[in-house]
Formats: C-alpha cells, sequence, structure tokens
C-alpha cells in the first residue's frame, strides 16, 4: 500500500516578506515555517485582544455596572470566623 505524501501548502509573499523571512531565520536560527507559524499566532492573538477592547469599548459602561453590583457578592458574612 502506498503512503501519500502530505502536501505542502504554497503561498506567494512579496520579496521584501521574503527577504525578512530568511534574516530572521538566519538570526533566530528558527525554520521559516516555525517563523511563520509564530507570526501567524502572534497575529491572531493581536486580533483577539483588539477585539476584546472594542467590546469594552463599546460595552464599559454595562461591563463596569455589572461588575460594581457583584462586589458585594462575595460578602458571605464569615470574615472574622477562623478557618
Amino acid at each position: 500500500m502506498a503512503v501519500e505524501k502530505e502536501k505542502s501548502p504554497s503561498v506567494r509573499i512579496s520579496q521584501a516578506a521574503f527577504a525578512a523571512l530568511e534574516h530572521l531565520a538566519k538570526v533566530t536560527g528558527k525554520s521559516k515555517v516555525a517563523l511563520l507559524d509564530e507570526a501567524l499566532a502572534a497575529y491572531e492573538e493581536r486580533l483577539f485582544w483588539a477585539g476584546m477592547d472594542a467590546g469594552y469599548e463599546r460595552h464599559g459602561d454595562a461591563i463596569r455596572a455589572d461588575m460594581t453590583d457583584a462586589d458585594g457578592s462575595l460578602a458571605d458574612g464569615l470574615a472574622g470566623i477562623p478557618v
């Protein structure tokens, strides 16, 4: 039974991006694939947090009000009771 070889996807990038990728590979000792994986993960995380920040900007007052309402919810009356 023949084993199929996994295909490597190919994506066109600019010459400047390729030169930067080669430079980073030399400087860090990491493979180009590893560098691209790390860069994409970092970009995805940056987009996630930008979305979180935007949502907080849109709904910040409501979130702060909810947090203020919840401030007393942990007061269970057990303060001062030895554990």
